[in-house]
């Protein structure tokens, strides 16, 4: 999670980011960035349905074209 902030924020159109398969308790994500309609930035789980963020996790977008692709929010 250290790099996940610095990676989000250099994204650049056409870019995919990968959250690793766990659970990621109590997370703030901040995802934020500008693709294009051709190229978009995607923020996936490395498997769908298993990266589960829980407890007060929040996931913020801002930006244009930003695909979010897979994550499970629970025991929020």
């Amino acid at each position: 999670m250290a790099d996940f902030p610095s990676a989000l924020a250099q994204a650049k159109p056409g870019d995919t980011l990968t959250m690793k398969n766990g659970f990621w308790p109590d997370s703030s994500i901040l995802f934020t960035g500008n693709g294009t309609a051709a190229n978009p930035i995607t923020l996936r789980a490395q498997t769908a349905g298993q990266v589960t963020l829980s407890g007060a996790s929040s996931l913020r977008i801002a930006g244009n074209f930003l695909l979010v692709d897979g994550l499970k929010f629970m025991n929020g």
